[in-house]
């Protein structure tokens, strides 16, 4: 079971927006701290911001409305974005 490391937490308020810029291979935990609603995540190509996160192109790629765990998110370019952690990971704090 592979573990991580907290190495900075973004608090984002309500009805607020951040960016956060990542690498290839990095691991991001998404959190609404409330539990009463999803957030809106979106990810960019850090070359190319016209080139982004899509479920029009998710959707059809996974055969599923939602990824599962271990499971890809698709750009509009419909190449591989983002993985989903499978549940065996775990975040230490």
């Amino acid at each position: 079971m592979a573990n991580f490391s907290v190495e900075r937490c973004i608090h984002v308020a309500a009805r607020t927006v951040s960016g956060v810029g990542v690498e290839e291979g990095d691991f991001i935990r998404i959190t609404d701290l409330a539990g009463h609603q999803p957030c809106d995540f979106w990810a960019f190509n850090r070359e190319d911001i016209f080139e982004h996160l899509s479920c029009e192109h998710t959707k059809p790629s996974i055969e599923k409305l939602f990824p599962r765990p271990g499971g890809s998110a698709y750009t509009n370019r419909q190449r591989i974005t983002l993985r989903s952690a499978t549940r065996s990971r775990t975040l230490s704090a």
